[in-house]
């Protein structure tokens, strides 16, 4: 009988197909058990991986929400409210809650809070900004107004772990930290 691979015709009359043994089990297979195994055990290693990457999506740690994706850092003159886990070169929010009862705030966003934002938008307008000795200084005149918020929108510049400082109204600094993903 002859066999035509690859172009070539080859002799096949001597060619014996043999077929694989009885398992124990009943079946005619033959295979590497080891082989198998040890590509079993990698593959529920992956799928526990995955899960915890899913896990960690969900609560938070992936960007934009989640159970644990907002935090929030306090003085004795305030509140700042962050996301947790920002994106590279997506807008963000930061809300500084003033709780001072006095007719001007100072926000204080100390560097290296510049080399880590660009500052877009600020709600309400500042009376007033300029850079200080410690960074970038905000006054807001509130009209005595208890529990005002300022809401800034930033967009990181980096990818990395940003760790700035907030002072609100010449209080304790806050020190705030938010992982910037690509």
């Amino acid at each position: 009988m002859l066999g035509m691979q690859f172009g070539v015709v080859h002799e096949m009359a001597d060619l014996v197909i043999e077929a694989p043994r009885i398992r124990d089990d009943g079946l005619q297979l033959e295979e590497d058990r080891a082989f198998q195994e040890r590509f079993w055990r990698g593959e529920r290693i992956a799928l526990g991986v995955f899960a915890i990457i899913i896990l960690l999506a969900l609560l938070g740690f992936a960007g934009s929400g989640g159970l644990l994706g907002l935090g929030a850092v306090a003085s004795s003159a305030g509140s700042v409210e962050h996301a947790r886990v920002v994106r590279w070169q997506t807008p963000d929010r930061l809300r500084v809650v003033l709780t001072l009862d006095q007719a001007v705030h100072e926000v204080v966003l100390a560097d290296p809070f510049s080399a880590w934002f660009d500052i877009e938008t600020i709600q309400p307008e500042p009376e007033r900004s300029f850079i200080g000795p410690h960074g970038l200084v905000l006054q807001f005149n509130t009209d005595g107004v208890p529990s005002s918020a300022v809401l800034l929108s930033v967009r990181p510049d980096a990818p990395g772990l940003a760790r700035y400082r907030v002072v609100l109204d010449g209080a304790e600094p806050m020190t705030v930290t938010q992982l910037v993903l690509p």
